[in-house]
């Protein structure tokens, strides 16, 4: 289940990295409206694995992420997505 707050921590800046410069992603505050997380097959934390990031969308205060999360063999072992809101 590590591999859940993972997910939760890295898909909460894409967004904002779509939509301003690094130095100023600090300045915001971000709050999870919808997070969700699909296991395929077995993922270790402690094994390796490859995350693939994207952002479909990040408009008027609020972002979209969605990811796929492959294990060392390059299956696609887990997907997950997540909404925020963010504020200054």
């Amino acid at each position: 289940m590590r591999v859940a707050y993972l997910t939760d921590y890295v898909l909460a800046h894409v967004p904002l990295l779509q939509v301003m410069p690094y130095p100023e992603t600090g300045r915001m505050l971000a709050a999870s409206v919808n997070h969700a997380l699909w296991f395929y097959g077995h993922v270790k934390a402690d094994d390796w694995f490859l995350v693939e990031v994207s952002c479909p969308v990040a408009a008027s205060g609020r972002g979209l992420a969605t990811a796929k999360i492959y294990d060392g063999q390059g299956r696609v072992v887990a997907v997950t997505s997540q909404e925020c809101v963010y504020r200054p």
